[in-house]
């Protein structure tokens, strides 16, 4: 059995560890406004008629794109922000 050759395009083979903020259920998001962040900082809360859930960082590193404002409403699951490791 032959095996083709893997053609691999360019910018499809990346090796990063930065991560989106995914917010873990609806409600009105409210940010801590913080840059620098270790893994489990919260970053913000959920409220969902009075009740607070927070937004925890999965990794260390620097916020560096919120993709909601302050008192936006999410969805649950929808990214909130970003964070790339090591800056």
């Amino acid at each position: 059995m032959i095996v083709p050759k893997q053609v691999l395009l360019e910018g499809e083979h990346t090796a990063t560890s930065d991560r989106a903020v995914i917010s873990p259920e609806g409600g009105l998001f409210r940010t801590n406004d913080v840059t620098n962040v270790l893994q489990g900082d919260a970053l913000g809360s959920i409220d969902r008629q009075g009740q607070l859930t927070e937004v925890v960082a999965p990794v260390s590193g620097t916020v560096t794109h919120w993709f909601v404002l302050d008192t936006e409403r999410v969805r649950s699951g929808q990214p909130v922000a970003w964070i790339t490791v090591g800056e």
